[in-house]
């Protein structure tokens, strides 16, 4: 029987446990909101930017659709452990790892009108075996045994939503709350699957050979937009057999597409050539913000080339504009529900090395007018 997310909700609530032990993460346990500089470039585009965490490796964040609650995956305060989940009142406190803390857990968003996030974990291999620490090469995603599961904000008992051998991992969920559209590689290639919000009904919305990974629902649900490698030559669908099977995915040509949430009109955004991601629309605006490596020229300049920045395109694939000027990283951008606050990834204003911050600020961009990269039906 499908469970609504109303009856869920009340489900992880009657089996919370109650007062919950608080595992601190890296540095302090406090949210630090810290005001902070915008660098040339930015001013345009953003307002009010702060700084939401203190030192360390605070990765993937996500702000709750009402704003009242961050998270993010990050290791344990030692740093000698794999990543976990981590919840916060957006107004400060002292966070809450939801997650096992046996292996690694990746990838929290939340569920539009609940207290209850999704993620994915690895808790049936061997922490030691894991390669998440593996710094000797930049890789975009480690491709180990991962599951998805849900939680609530008070760290009550979790739910398993898949539990098939392989990668699921990825998810967004769409607005009404029902649907949840994931990346698996559970059939060889990595594809997107969608499921109910309960775990039922588990359906590839894609079964093209490749890649497709990294999906976000479109503010009305109708749309899903996401990242894809599409190898046509013999030899590139060959490397990326090998891609897929090591399990380790290395920096790689990445495009944005869309398609429609039946499995219809599948088109191309993006034609950069380079290494696009983490795509997510705002909602007034139906713009794509998107993180890239693109170094291309763009109204007649040249893009800051980083390891990534933040770009914002027309979902027709018109129109790509960079918005942060960062020279060292910025990605996986989300907005609140209303599209007001955007909260990002980033390495600035710290003051150890490799150090990832969450990031907030008012989105104040105005959608101007250009002509680039003109969309492609696939």
């Amino acid at each position: 029987m499908h469970l609504t997310p109303i009856i869920l909700l009340s489900v992880f609530l009657t089996t919370s446990t109650g007062a919950q032990t608080v595992f601190p993460t890296t540095s302090t346990s406090t949210q630090i909101s810290q005001e902070v500089e915008l660098l040339p470039g930015e001013v345009q585009y953003l307002n009010n930017a702060k700084r939401l965490v203190p030192d360390g490796e605070f990765k993937n964040g996500s702000l709750s659709p009402d704003e009242s609650w961050i998270c993010w995956q990050a290791p344990p305060e030692d740093e000698t452990g794999e990543d976990q989940v981590w919840v916060m009142p957006a107004i400060g406190g002292v966070p809450l790892m939801i997650s096992s803390g046996i292996g690694r857990a990746i990838n929290p968003v939340f569920v539009p009108g609940t207290n209850l996030i999704v993620y994915s974990e690895n808790i049936t291999v061997d922490p030691a075996t894991l390669s998440g620490k593996d710094k000797s090469a930049k890789l975009l995603c480690i491709l180990d045994e991962q599951d998805l599961y849900m939680a609530n904000t008070e760290g009550g008992k979790s739910i398993r939503l898949t539990d098939t051998p392989g990668y699921d991992s990825e998810p967004s969920v769409s607005p009404d709350g029902q649907t949840i559209v994931f990346t698996s590689a559970r059939i060889g290639d990595i594809n997107l699957f969608t499921m109910n919000f309960d775990g039922t009904n588990q359906t590839p919305l894609i079964k093209s050979v490749g890649i497709e990974c990294q999906p976000c629902f479109s503010p009305d649900g109708m749309r899903i937009i996401f990242s894809s490698y599409n190898p046509q030559s013999k030899e590139e669908k060959a490397y990326c057999k090998d891609v897929i099977n090591s399990g380790k995915v290395p920096f790689m040509p990445f495009e944005l597409e869309v398609i429609n949430v039946d499995g219809t009109n599948r088109r191309k955004i993006t034609e950069l050539g380079a290494t696009s991601l983490s795509p997510c629309i705002h909602l007034l605006s139906g713009n794509v913000v998107f993180q890239s490596n693109y170094s291309g020229i763009i109204d007649g300049e040249n893009s800051i080339v980083s390891d990534f920045n933040l770009f914002e395109i027309g979902i027709d694939g018109t129109r790509l504009r960079q918005i942060t000027f960062n020279p060292d990283f910025d990605g996986r951008p989300n907005f609140s529900l209303a599209g007001g606050r955007l909260i990002w990834t980033s390495v600035r204003h710290t003051t150890t090395v490799n150090s990832y911050g969450l990031y907030s600020a008012e989105w104040i961009a105005v959608f101007q007018p250009s002509t680039i990269i003109p969309s492609t039906e696939r």
